[in-house]
């Protein structure tokens, strides 16, 4: 259904205890919705909920989570909606619209939005055309649901950029060549050095978990993998010497 369909459609009001959330949400984290409250107890809900009929005469909410979260906190009994018939593919297409425009979304929730849209059987420049985003913009999200969680968390939270966990997930072939040893072996750990920096930020036992992660990928490069065991070990050496340091 095209946005200017959504425009035109009458707005209702729907009772809150007759509307369903599939599960399916993307929005995992719907955030602090107290401000929405306070706009809702302001001025009103200025944006429509968009609903589909479901069975036994109940609805299925389709966009604006975060606004039926406040009506719900707000004791709101009805929340103005459009109700439309809509497939899956349809549903998604409109969660799509919506949830790009938000500027919380996250790289992850964006990627989650292209996997659904991929399953029912969208190709990825069709995505890219209806996400007004290049194809390699969609490719990158959906890699990224790929990573190692602890590093999509960083990626999500903004302490890293995607760019930076690229290299950290796939080191460059210089960061691996450096186990041979001699002038290859200073210029691969040269370039693990750098990569380091990207990383400072993790505590000990974070990089644990984040390094256990990729030894433990079995979609990872040999190399990578290896490289990850080597660095676990000096990060558990580090951890035991700090509980011991503790202990004396």
């Amino acid at each position: 259904m095209s946005v200017a369909a959504f425009q035109m459609a009458p707005v209702e009001m729907v009772p809150v205890a007759l509307i369903d959330v599939d599960g399916k949400n993307l929005r995992r984290e719907k955030g602090d919705v107290s401000g929405l409250k306070a706009s809702l107890a302001s001025l009103g809900m200025l944006q429509p909920l968009t609903l589909r009929p479901a069975a036994a005469g109940r609805y299925e909410l389709v966009a604006g989570h975060r606004r039926f979260a406040a009506a719900v906190q707000s004791g709101a009994e009805a929340v103005p909606a459009v109700v439309r018939e809509m497939d899956e593919r349809q549903k998604w297409e409109a969660r799509l619209g919506e949830n790009l425009h938000r500027k919380d979304l996250s790289p992850s929730e964006e990627g989650q939005m292209y996997q659904h849209l991929l399953i029912l059987g969208y190709t990825q420049r069709e995505l890219a055309e209806m996400a007004g985003r290049s194809t390699s913009h969609v490719c990158e999200r959906l890699r990224l649901l790929e990573w190692p969680p602890e590093v999509v968390r960083r990626v999500d939270r903004g302490e890293i950029t995607i760019a930076a966990a690229k290299r950290i997930v796939n080191p460059p072939p210089a960061a691996t060549a450096g186990a041979r040893g001699g002038t290859k072996g200073r210029e691969g750990l040269d370039a693990v050095h750098k990569e380091s920096r990207v990383i400072s930020s993790f505590t000990l036992e974070e990089l644990g978990r984040f390094l256990t992660a990729i030894a433990d990928d079995e979609w990872a490069q040999a190399a990578t993998r290896t490289q990850a065991r080597r660095l676990l070990r000096a990060v558990t050496q580090a951890l035991n010497t700090q509980s011991c340091g503790r202990l004396r």
